[in-house]
Order: C-alpha cells, then sequence, then structure tokens
C-alpha cells in the first residue's frame, strides 16, 4: 500500500513526522491515505441524446417542414461528358417550404413533394458529414475569381457528389446510381432544359476535377466510423500533502480530447462535475491557483484535486468526479416521411462527452483515522500527568494571603 508524503520545494516526496502532523493539524487527521484511479470508466461516444444546442449555420433544417421542388425551366440541369455524352444525370433542386435546400441521401426511393418530414435517425457515416460540410450551401463552389456559382449549379454538383460518395461506399439505398456515377465524374458542361450551356470546365477537365469534388469524396471515405473520445490522463496513483498540511492532492490530471477528425469536430474544453467529494474539495493549477470556474475549464487546462485532510472520514472512501469534453462538430439527421427518399442537411452542433473519473481513499489498517497508537497514548497520558503535577506543585508552591 501506498504511503501519503509530503511535498516539498524540491518535489522529493519525504515521510511526513506523526507529531508534526498531529500538531500541525491539532489532531484532525492522523490517517494515512492512498489514492487510486481505479480504470478510467464508461468512456462513452456522442449519441443524439448528448446534444447540448445547435448553432446557426446555413442550410440548418428545422424540426419540421413541407417539400417542394424548384422552378424545372431554371432547377433542372443535365451534364455532357468530355466524350461528348449528353443528357448525364438529370437533377432538379429540392428545397423546404421556406426555401433551405435539401438534399436526397437515397438514390434508389423515389422523392415526393408537398410531404412533411420530420427528423429520423442520426447520420453515423461521418464521411457522409464531411462531404456535406465541404459542399453547398455550407461551403459553397466558386470560380476562379472567386465568385459563387448559380445555385442550380450548386445544387447539380452537391446533389450527384452525394449519391456518387454513398454509392461508392456501398450503400444499399443508392445501388442504382451506378449507370451515372462514372459519367458525372467525366461531365465537363451542364445545361439547361432550353439547351443553354450555364457552365464550362476548364479545357480538359472535368467540373468534378475543376471543383475538387473527386478529392473530397475520396478523403470523405477515409473518415468513415470517426467517434469522439474524453481520456483523462495521469502520472501515477500518489496522493500527497501539501506542504501547509490542510490538503491532500492528487497527481496532475489533463484532459485530453480526441475528435476523431478536426475537419468536422474542435474539442472546445471540459468541464469538472466534484458530484460526491467532501466540502471543501477544490482544483488547482499547476501553480496552486485555484479553478473558480469548473465550468469552462480551457481545452489545455490541466489540474490537482485537493482534498482538506479534516473532511475525509470513514464514510467518504470513494470520491467521485465527472469530466464532461465540450466539442463543436458538424452532425445530421436522416429527415423522413413515410417511404419517400430520406434527405439531409448538415449542421453545427455543441456536444457533450461525459467521462466519470473514481477516486478510491483506503485507510491504511494499523493506523487508526483518529486518536493515537498505544504509545502515543501512553505519552499523552504522562504529558497530561506531567502538567497535572506541575499545577500541583505550583498550588503547593504559592504562599497564603493572610487572612
Amino acid at each position: 500500500m501506498e504511503k501519503i508524503y509530503m511535498d516539498s520545494g524540491d518535489k522529493s516526496p519525504k515521510k511526513q513526522s506523526f507529531f508534526k502532523k498531529l500538531l500541525n493539524d491539532k489532531g484532525s487527521m492522523t490517517a494515512l491515505v492512498v489514492i487510486a484511479f481505479v480504470g478510467i470508466v464508461g468512456l462513452m461516444v456522442f449519441g443524439l441524446n448528448q446534444i447540448s444546442f445547435a448553432a446557426d449555420l446555413t442550410g440548418q433544417l428545422p424540426e419540421k417542414f413541407t417539400s417542394k421542388q424548384g422552378d424545372e425551366n431554371v432547377m433542372r440541369l443535365l451534364g455532357e461528358t468530355r466524350s461528348g455524352q449528353d443528357g448525364v444525370l438529370p437533377i432538379l433542386g429540392f428545397y423546404t417550404d421556406t426555401d433551405i435546400p435539401i438534399f436526397c441521401i437515397e438514390y434508389n426511393v423515389t422523392y415526393s413533394v408537398g410531404k412533411e418530414y420530420t427528423p429520423g435517425e442520426e447520420i453515423g457515416d461521418y464521411g457522409l458529414i464531411y462531404l456535406m460540410s465541404k459542399i453547398y450551401p455550407n461551403v459553397p463552389f466558386k470560380d476562379a475569381d472567386g465568385n459563387e456559382l448559380a445555385e442550380n449549379i450548386q445544387v447539380w454538383l452537391t446533389q450527384s457528389a452525394i449519391w456518387s460518395y454513398l454509392y461508392e461506399t456501398g450503400d444499399p439505398k443508392n445501388s442504382d446510381f451506378v449507370t451515372w456515377n462514372e459519367k458525372v465524374k467525366d461531365v465537363n458542361r451542364l445545361y439547361d432544359s432550353s439547351a443553354n450551356y450555364v457552365i464550362t470546365a476548364d479545357a480538359g477537365k472535368s467540373l468534378y476535377e475543376q471543383f475538387g469534388i473527386n478529392t473530397l469524396i475520396e478523403k470523405a471515405k477515409t473518415m468513415r466510423n470517426h467517434v469522439m473520445l474524453v481520456s483523462v490522463s495521469k502520472k501515477s496513483e500518489n496522493i500527497s500533502v501539501t506542504n501547509d498540511n490542510k490538503f491532500y492532492q492528487t497527481d496532475l490530471i489533463s484532459v485530453t480530447g480526441s475528435a476523431g477528425s478536426t475537419d468536422i469536430t474542435s474539442f472546445e474544453g471540459y468541464s469538472v462535475n466534484l458530484s460526491k467529494v467532501p466540502e471543501g474539495t477544490i482544483l488547482v493549477d499547476e501553480s496552486g491557483n485555484q479553478y473558480n470556474d469548473l465550468e469552462n475549464m480551457s481545452p489545455t487546462s490541466k489540474f490537482f484535486v485537493r482534498i482538506p485532510v479534516d473532511k475525509v472520514t470513514d464514510e467518504n472512501k470513494t470520491l467521485e468526479i465527472s469530466v464532461s469534453g465540450k466539442f463543436k462538430t458538424y452532425g445530421a439527421n436522416k429527415y423522413v416521411s413515410g417511404e419517400y427518399q430520406k434527405v439531409a442537411n448538415v449542421k453545427l452542433l455543441n456536444k457533450n462527452v461525459n467521462h466519470p473519473l473514481t477516486i478510491q481513499l483506503d485507510y491504511t489498517p494499523e493506523v487508526p483515522n483518529t486518536g493515537m497508537g498505544v504509545a502515543q497514548t501512553i505519552y499523552f497520558m504522562g504529558l497530561i500527568l506531567l502538567l497535572s503535577g506541575v499545577g500541583i506543585v505550583y498550588a503547593n508552591a504559592k504562599p497564603k494571603t493572610d487572612e
């Protein structure tokens, strides 16, 4: 069993004197304590029920909406390949009844207008989330001069990219896209229903190549099944006593947020909840300064847990702390309307990942947590008798006053 050590200026641990501690702490705590961090328990990946709130973002969908399609004369575009094949993948723009663009994620399934859509399951394909976070409407496509392309072009490029990604990653609801998958990658011109060309790629390039869609799809494939975790690291299982003998102190604790991919997720910081600890337990930084705002710890914050020595009793051998990592991330839900095709668009979320941490306090059996051993008791009784004797001598030696 580990023993308690005193913190000294040179950081070398020294055994604490029993009587020094007895006199300095006025007998409040004589027990030896050992701390053990019992596993890093219950790492949880984020889920829908852990979303704290959603921030505003272009294209964020409401709780429910009615589907509609854009003007067919304007929105309906077809592609032409570099080899001259035309009529490739006619695409119409679809919207909510408040004109937010929505994108279909099931090519094999029929889409219908005038239907009410509501959120379904959360999308767990982080490749799809990544792809949608990097294309229209969240990141509009632009020409060489930095001007955003027309909306109907944005819609054609975005919708074809989503279907292509889902087909190439084996999504069964997009298997029929096999008819178009290679052709859309070779499209270098788009034209409308009046056969007017609305955009032409640079010489020798396809639109996918010119606007980096091929690269985005390939990168999206590498990001599937990523999760977010919070891990708490520790140096050892020791606990020490501070130089003023007022606190037991753990080793330095740091929190590391693993976001899976910084392209769609960032670790924003964390909060600490001292859920089951003795009264007066605090967190301090590496310089010994107390943290007063445990709800908003920075991503790089490290801390010691300090427990008042006079508050540790047999009743609180197990201390519980909860660390909650804060992440900003893109996410998406599949919006559903009966048997019709599901639609989606990504949104920016703030999510929490909870991580419990347990500190176990074990008393050394041979040393009681209050009172003294036999030798100390004899010494203390002798001290009392000695003082009593001094009092008697003093009383007897005091001269009598005249009556």
